[in-house]
């Protein structure tokens, strides 16, 4: 690509004679009558283009700037990003997607729920930016997208797999405790029939026959009925710390202790990297 920037003359022969400057920005060619031609070169023409736009000036970290704007003569500005800038663009344009028609959050989520959700995605990304390798590399991004992920909304199938799990699980614990208590109840049933053969007993000269059987009846008895106490408390735990019937809003809401392990294996992850 050639453009002339002088003023014009005959044409040019084919014999004409051309001389190129040492820089290979232009070029002067001699026509057939003696007139000279400047034409710049590919280069030269990059040079100028080059020339109209000027480096945007170097930010000063105390200044705290997202972008830097440079008015042009024309009227428009060349805008550049700093390094927290890029962060809060990324941040924002994740903020759009997480409002917009196609929103991957639930509209039962919280300010704190947002704001970690934010955090995350800016940590997720200098990760991706960082030059670091190995395999705690790895595992930091796929845990950073796990903990991303578990901010997402679930959906209604994963919703009642998880209540049907977490129902078997308070089920079963609730099952144990009454289990124990029917045990107790059927020790303390059998003292009667104990003490009925207390006669044929003592003419079988085994008098104390029958009070010990109650004695390790009544024992027996106590020591479900502990069980059952202990039954009890479990089957409270477990209803509060999983919660079944509760609003589940968020995917790491499924697992049950899954939003502390990806939080603890955050913590953990970033100290040692």
């Amino acid at each position: 690509m050639e453009m002339s920037v002088a003023v014009p003359t005959p044409r040019v022969s084919q014999d004409a004679e051309s001389e190129s400057h040492p820089s290979e920005l232009y070029r002067v060619v001699r026509s057939d009558t003696g007139g000279l031609i400047v034409e710049l070169t590919d280069a030269g023409l990059l040079e100028r283009l080059r020339a109209a736009v000027p480096a945007p000036p170097t930010p000063n970290d105390r200044d705290h700037l997202s972008f830097l704007a440079e008015r042009r003569q024309d009227g428009t500005y060349c805008v550049a990003l700093t390094e927290a800038g890029i962060q809060q663009f990324e941040t924002a344009l994740g903020l759009a997607a997480d409002f917009g028609r196609h929103r991957t959050v639930s509209h039962h989520s919280t300010i704190a729920d947002l704001m970690e959700r934010a955090a995350t995605r800016e940590e997720l990304s200098d990760a991706l930016r960082s030059p670091a390798a190995g395999n705690v590399h790895r595992a930091r991004v796929a845990v950073l997208r796990r903990k991303l992920r578990g901010t997402e909304e679930p959906s209604f199938e994963d919703r009642t797999v998880s209540r049907a799990g977490k129902l078997v699980i308070v089920a079963a614990a609730l099952l144990w405790a009454l289990w124990q208590l029917r045990i107790a109840l059927q020790d303390i049933q059998d003292i009667p029939g104990i003490l009925a053969n207390l006669p044929g007993d003592i003419l079988a000269l085994t008098p104390t026959r029958p009070f010990e059987q109650v004695g390790s009846n009544i024992s027996d008895a106590g020591a479900h009925l502990m069980l059952t106490g202990l039954g009890i408390v479990v089957v409270y735990v477990a209803a509060k710390m999983i919660n079944p019937l509760g609003r589940m809003y968020r995917r790491d809401q499924l697992v049950p202790g899954e939003r502390t392990v990806v939080r603890l294996a955050c913590w953990i992850l970033r100290r040692i990297a």
